[in-house]
């Protein structure tokens, strides 16, 4: 079939003409393309967002020293990782590891709340 005699359908022609005003249209194939996709993938960004800098979710103390599991936003995530000890990738139960959960010391928690605040 030679591409000049294909006739588009209506739908593909409204795409040659322009988006109506306040309409989102999103052409891609596959799954996981549509719009409800979109929304969860922006909903999930507002909540990068819109959480603290950085949050302790457990403490325990480990050889007499207090640790913390922290989570933070991807900025302190890179402060975190230039220092050379008091830190590891958080990994939980499952063997999962966190990208931006780390278990650090006592001391190192104390610098972060200076450089970042409570």
């Amino acid at each position: 079939m030679d591409p000049i005699d294909y006739k588009f359908h209506p739908w593909q022609q409204n795409l040659f003409q322009g988006f109506k005003r306040g309409e989102m249209m999103i052409i891609s194939a596959g799954r996981q393309t549509g719009k409800s996709y979109l929304n969860q993938w922006y909903s999930a960004a507002m909540q990068d967002i819109q959480q603290p800098k950085h949050q302790i979710i457990d403490s325990a103390e480990v050889d007499g020293t207090q640790w913390h599991t922290v989570r933070c936003r991807p900025e302190v995530s890179t402060w975190i990782r230039t220092h050379t000890d008091s830190w590891h990738e958080h990994i939980d139960a499952r063997w999962n590891m966190h990208r931006n959960m780390f278990d650090i010391s006592e001391e190192l928690y104390m610098l972060l709340v200076l450089k970042f605040g409570k």
